[in-house]
């Protein structure tokens, strides 16, 4: 087995979960980022696992939505849009 196949970027997939809070990619215009990143604790909502409170970074923001940083296997992107209600600094 080569080690391409082995470390595939859907190895994982098996355990992903969609992420119910969170919003559409919006316009780019709207968008606004983090000179550096922002230490935040993050509402998420997970389809099997439920409602978590994560700590992370902000990454971006709008007036309605933020960027975050989402390092877990369970999300196959290493960041996501939530609302901005789901948010708070740490």
């Amino acid at each position: 087995m080569s080690l391409q196949s082995e470390h595939s970027w859907d190895a994982d997939a098996h355990g992903w979960q969609e992420i119910l809070n969170a919003v559409k990619i919006p316009h780019m215009r709207t968008q606004r980022d983090a000179s550096t990143p922002i230490p935040v604790r993050t509402r998420i909502d997970s389809a099997r696992d439920g409602i978590e409170q994560r700590d992370t970074l902000t990454l971006g923001w709008t007036n309605r939505a933020v960027r975050i940083e989402l390092r877990d296997p369970r999300w196959r992107i290493a960041a996501v849009w939530v609302p901005a209600g789901d948010v708070e600094r740490r």
